[in-house]
């Protein structure tokens, strides 16, 4: 049987916790690294959807791309929702393991499980920012054809020109935009943005299509089922999203 600690020394070859950004919190957030599993939950955050699954089982562990817990407790309520996700794992003796920015910036991670799924590879693509990120020089394509096949929301700049430079970020492109801007990138994929973000690109000439972050990083949760396979990880799996 596997313990958290196999989990965590595949998770941890596939993205170093040390690659993680400073102010994230990654690696096993609930749990007992030596207790036997019976089953792995793979999720992008724990919601009501992962609490309802683990409801009547014992000793899962979910491996989720969002960490539940960024800033120090200061106290539990079970009538709260963060409280009432540590009581479920606790009666149920369940384990909470989360790769995020790290994930992100893995080989094969988030960024280029969306970059794949759009038909490109992303060898090809020049990492957009610290390692986050890619953008292509590409043959001119169709504004038109790219919004036609993509279920995204169009922010930013208006023009219809063809695509030529391409940028990719699952999640927030909030961080992004400068680099986005400096590198005369035409088109900017991304989960979300703000609104001072969305007039900044209109206002430079670069056109946002926003995905929606869940959507743009979803992806991911089917690729960590995957790499776990292939590790030979022989517990019963599912993938909830």
């Amino acid at each position: 049987m596997a313990t958290i600690l196999d989990i965590k020394k595949i998770m941890d070859k596939w993205a170093p916790p040390d690659t993680a950004e400073e102010w994230d919190n990654v690696g096993l957030q609930i749990g007992d690294p030596y207790l036997e599993l019976t089953e792995i939950v793979i999720a992008l955050e724990v919601d009501e959807a992962v609490l309802a699954y683990l409801e009547d089982k014992q000793s899962c562990c979910v491996i989720t791309h969002h960490p539940l817990f960024f800033k120090a407790l200061r106290k539990i309520r079970y009538d709260q929702d963060l409280g009432h996700i540590i009581q479920v794992f606790s009666k149920g003796n369940h384990h909470l393991f989360s790769a995020h920015t790290n994930l992100d910036y893995a080989k094969d991670g988030v960024n280029d499980c969306l970059i794949e799924k759009y038909g490109l590879l992303p060898k090809q693509g020049q990492p957009l920012l610290h390692g986050f990120g890619k953008f292509f020089d590409m043959p001119a394509v169709s504004y038109e054809t790219l919004c036609a096949v993509l279920p995204c929301e169009k922010k930013g700049a208006v023009a219809v020109d063809p695509v030529n430079r391409l940028a990719f970020c699952a999640g927030s492109g909030h961080g992004f935009i400068k680099r986005v801007i400096d590198l005369r990138v035409d088109t900017f994929i991304t989960g979300e943005i703000t609104y001072h973000d969305h007039v900044t690109c209109r206002m430079n000439g670069v056109r946002v299509l926003v995905l929606g972050h869940k959507e743009s990083e979803n992806f991911i949760c089917n690729r960590i089922h995957d790499v776990l396979v292939k590790q030979k990880i022989e517990l019963p799996m599912i993938v909830l999203d």
